[in-house]
């Protein structure tokens, strides 16, 4: 339920953090370690086809799909994706897979130029000079899985179902929860 714009007022953003209250911590965990094991996929993918994080905003699910998922009309692919997961927890597994990626590729582009500045400026001295050593691609991932529509639904405003890993299948768990609430002139919104 999105918020319609009003001629002559601002539409702002609140962010709500909220404590969830699980049945299902274990499957919380293993929800998170298979989101964990989806990015480190992706993000050894974008290592070995850079030209990927290159590719427009509005492209970045397909090109990357296209190596990585089967279809009807294409049932080999270079790189076949070995879990098991909805596409919403793909794509956001992929989105943050780039996101580490293209850190990782800026800081490695940092480190060039300052090594570069660094030679260039002993040379000139006729000195060695101990240079840095580049950063390395991350290996091991903590991340939280983001969870935009299709992976919750039936938010009642204190609980909502969540789409689970249980280790073997994808099942959908009630989740109480508890946040502050809102002033009464504030609506409530899940643009996602």
């Amino acid at each position: 339920m999105g918020l319609k714009r009003q001629k002559g007022h601002f539409l702002v953003s609140k962010t709500q953090v909220s404590s969830l209250q699980s049945p299902k911590k274990d499957w919380i965990l293993a929800t998170k370690h298979l989101f964990n094991q989806v990015v480190e996929f992706y993000v050894l993918i974008y290592n070995t086809h850079h030209e990927l994080a290159l590719v427009p905003n509005k492209s970045v699910y397909t090109s990357i799909e296209y190596l990585t998922i089967p279809t009807k009309n294409r049932e080999q692919v270079s790189y076949l994706l070995p879990y098991n997961c909805p596409s919403v927890f793909r794509r956001a597994a992929i989105k943050k897979a780039l996101g580490i990626f293209k850190t990782w590729q800026t800081s490695y582009n940092t480190w060039q130029t300052k090594r570069q500045k660094l030679k260039n400026k002993a040379n000139k001295k006729d000195k060695k000079v101990k240079l840095p050593r580049p950063p390395l691609l991350p290996r091991n991932f903590n991340c939280s899985p983001t969870l935009y529509k299709g992976m919750y639904k039936d938010d009642l405003g204190d609980s909502l179902l969540i789409k689970l890993w249980t280790g073997e299948s994808w099942a959908w768990v009630k989740h109480q929860y508890q946040g502050y609430n809102l002033p009464s002139d504030w609506g409530a919104s899940h643009n996602c």
